[in-house]
């Protein structure tokens, strides 16, 4: 999501760079296309759950995903490479 400010800066920074215009898609939180109704109907919903209290799923769940330790360490050049 980005704020009105944001969009604007980008339009312009667009328009400098000789860039069509960006088209604004919205999508659901299903990942699919949806209308602007569409995003405003689940908003509205899920500020009706909240306000009611109920526990409102938002997608969270990640897989855990285990990493080798050391895994993105920087290792120093070889003094006996020659870059070109």
């Amino acid at each position: 999501m980005q704020t009105e400010a944001v969009k604007e800066r980008f339009r312009k920074q667009r328009e400098l760079m000789g860039l069509p215009p960006r088209e604004e898609v919205l999508y659901g939180s299903d990942g699919l296309l949806a209308t602007e109704q569409q995003v405003q109907d689940e908003i509205t919903k899920l500020d009706e759950d909240l306000e009611k209290g109920n526990v409102v799923d938002i997608g969270e769940e990640l897989e855990e995903v285990t990493v080798d330790e050391g895994f993105m360490n920087e290792e120093s050049p070889s003094r006996q490479k020659v870059l070109l």
